[in-house]
């Protein structure tokens, strides 16, 4: 599984919208703080592990 997270210094809801249709799982905008990139990379790996517990 690919798990796609998106972190732009150039942020707008368009933008947002765009990447999350085309397949963005996750979007972040600077400023951001060292948080915001755990909880995203604890998220991104919580989907993975589900992903592959539900295909298995």
């Amino acid at each position: 599984a690919i798990y796609v997270i998106v972190i732009t210094g150039y942020s707008t809801v368009q933008n947002a919208v765009k990447a999350m249709k085309l397949g963005a799982n996750d979007y972040i905008s600077k400023p951001f703080n060292e948080d915001d990139i755990i909880i995203a990379v604890r998220h991104a790996f919580q989907t993975i592990d589900d992903y592959e517990t539900t295909t298995q």
